[in-house]
């Protein structure tokens, strides 16, 4: 069973896409804020992490920062799932390694589905 971590403080939406995936396929853990998403993440070992931006206590591009900087998290593939639509915020998530950027409001559900599937199959 594959490990997906979800950081995102929006109430709603980590819940919906968990009930989205086949349960008998994945192991979905949510975090409501960047640092126990951190702290859940070097836990787990996750196989992938679905990050949202904007979060309390840390954000996802510090959340992110610290993930590169270590050797036994850094091959985890992160996608950034947001609703900031900005150049600046996509760029900078990909530049610090981002594996993926999603707009919450302009992404169906099933389009995240599959590129979450996706991201997991390419990363074994």
């Amino acid at each position: 069973m594959k490990k997906i971590l979800v950081v995102d403080d929006d109430p709603v939406f980590p819940l919906t896409l968990s009930d989205s995936l086949p349960e008998e396929k994945y192991d979905v853990t949510i975090c409501t804020d960047g640092e126990s998403g951190l702290e859940k993440l070097r836990e787990l070992k996750p196989d992938l992490v679905l990050l949202d931006m904007l979060m309390p206590k840390m954000t996802g591009p510090q959340v992110l920062k610290e993930v590169r900087k270590d050797e036994s998290l850094k091959h985890i593939p992160i996608v950034i799932i947001s609703n900031l639509d900005g150049m600046d915020e996509i760029g900078g998530s990909v530049a610090l390694g981002a594996s993926g950027y999603f707009i919450k409001s302009e992404s169906n559900l099933d389009t995240i589905v599959e590129a979450v599937e996706k991201v997991i199959e390419e990363n074994g």
